[in-house]
């Protein structure tokens, strides 16, 4: 239906619904109205459930419902580095301390002897774990291999050393190094991670130790500073994680709209060469110069135009050809225009449309203005189908005269009674089964 009010009265967008329908939403609209849809429905409703979660996880933040709000990605690495910085504060902390309170026998009990011995054996060990990282990592540099010129200087110094046979020894060590590197590699990232399971196991021995002294004994300024950094560091590692839930749902995302867009890059040429045939048949019966085109650009986006003629007549026209098109070739039932889609029609081409949709086997239901302007055929098929003729006094639907006062207006118009009803023919009756009909009985 194409009505008055409606927004869709433009013929670039003809296949939208509104000013806020999208064209995504339309070209699905259109695949379910011509039976393809079944063929992309996965890859939209993944497609449709991501972005919905993208968004209501932006509208949240927009709003201001996160507890801190999400980093940009670009400060992502910054806030890394913040939260090792914090980290190690946070451990510096809790060493002074324990060297502090290791002078003073009066705080020295059994099972904190046993937590600070284990602390200490683990702060050991993650001294050396950080020592065989540096020693890797020095060791895994590439080394550069000796040049022409260095063979060059040894030979005049030392005339009687076999350059070849150094630089064949010199080419197996570094193919050596080559092999090894991946395994270099490899075990530095499990140290890394060895060494970040060992901070985990100070920070937790450290934490327990805290709660375990008395609190009277702690000072005051160092409890405070302690558990600043603690929610420091709780505000930025949310941060963190928030921004990567951000960018897991955003991948989500565009990965549900790469797939849906190949499944639909396999779908619409059908769709747009079904409806450009039936476009091409219509424009020869209706004597069109060039027949309207539409091309799908993607799953989100399209054009509909008559190449060659950018007027406004023919792009009216066109609307209503593709309209038409894809009344024929889906179930739908009948279709509706208003009086805005014929405005803009010169009278020889409403001539030209009516005399053909005569002969359809479907209905279309159209407001005309000026009938009296089509020509002698079209003025015919006009008298032949109207269903109700609207006109001044009492040929309107409602009124009444403005100039009077509201308790003497006299009302005038179509008596309620009179006005069309829709029914459905009946199986045996004339006409195609299930057409609806218009029908001027009385209403009970």
């Amino acid at each position: 239906m194409r009505l008055a009010g409606r927004d869709n009265l433009t013929p670039s967008r003809a296949l939208q619904q509104s000013s806020s329908d999208s064209p995504t939403d339309a070209i699905i609209r259109l695949e379910k109205l011509t039976g393809f849809y079944s063929q992309v429905e996965g890859d939209h409703q993944g497609f449709q459930d991501s972005s919905k979660k993208l968004r209501a996880f932006d509208r949240a933040d927009h709003e201001g419902v996160f507890v801190v709000q999400p980093i940009k990605g670009t400060e992502a690495e910054a806030k890394r580095r913040e939260i090792v910085q914090l980290q190690r504060k946070s451990e510096q902390i809790l060493r002074d301390e324990d060297e502090r309170l290791l002078k003073d026998d009066d705080m020295i009990t059994g099972h904190n002897a046993e937590l600070r011995a284990k602390i200490r054996a683990l702060q050991n060990q993650q001294e050396g774990v950080r020592t065989q990282i540096s020693f890797l990592t020095a060791s895994h540099l590439e080394s550069t291999a000796p040049s022409n010129a260095d063979w060059h200087e040894l030979a005049e110094i030392f005339p009687q050393i076999n350059t070849d046979r150094l630089t064949q020894v010199a080419t197996f060590h570094q193919r050596i190094r080559t092999n090894l590197a991946a395994q270099v590699q490899e075990e530095i990232l499990r140290l890394q991670a060895v060494d970040q399971a060992l901070t985990s196991q100070i920070r937790d021995l450290s934490h327990q130790l805290i709660k375990e002294r008395s609190a009277a004994r702690l000072p005051r300024t160092l409890l405070d500073q302690y558990s600043q950094i603690q929610v420091q560091i709780r505000d930025v590692d949310l941060a963190l994680r928030q921004h990567e839930r951000r960018s897991e749902l955003a991948a989500q995302a565009e990965q549900a709209k790469e797939a849906l867009s190949q499944t639909q890059a396999g779908v619409l040429p059908e769709i747009q060469s079904l409806i450009n045939t039936r476009l091409e048949e219509l424009a020869h019966a209706l004597e069109e110069a060039n027949p309207p085109k539409l091309t799908f650009n993607n799953y989100d986006s399209y054009t509909f135009n008559v190449p060659g003629d950018d007027g406004t007549g023919t792009a009216y026209t066109a609307m209503v050809m593709l309209d038409q098109a894809i009344l024929s070739i889906t179930e739908l039932p009948f279709l509706i225009h208003d009086t805005p889609v014929w405005a803009n029609i010169s009278k020889p081409r409403q001539s030209r449309i009516l005399c053909y949709l005569a002969n359809m086997p479907k209905q279309s239901f159209f407001a005309l203005d000026a009938t009296g302007a089509l020509s002698a055929e079209a003025q015919k098929v006009v008298a032949a189908h109207t269903v109700i003729s609207l006109d001044a006094d009492e040929e309107s639907l409602f009124g009444y005269i403005t100039s009077m006062p509201a308790d003497e207006r006299p009302t005038f118009g179509i008596p309620s009674h009179r006005l069309p009803r829709f029914r459905r023919k009946r199986q045996g009756k004339s006409g195609s089964d299930g057409q609806l009909e218009f029908s001027f009985d009385e209403l009970d």
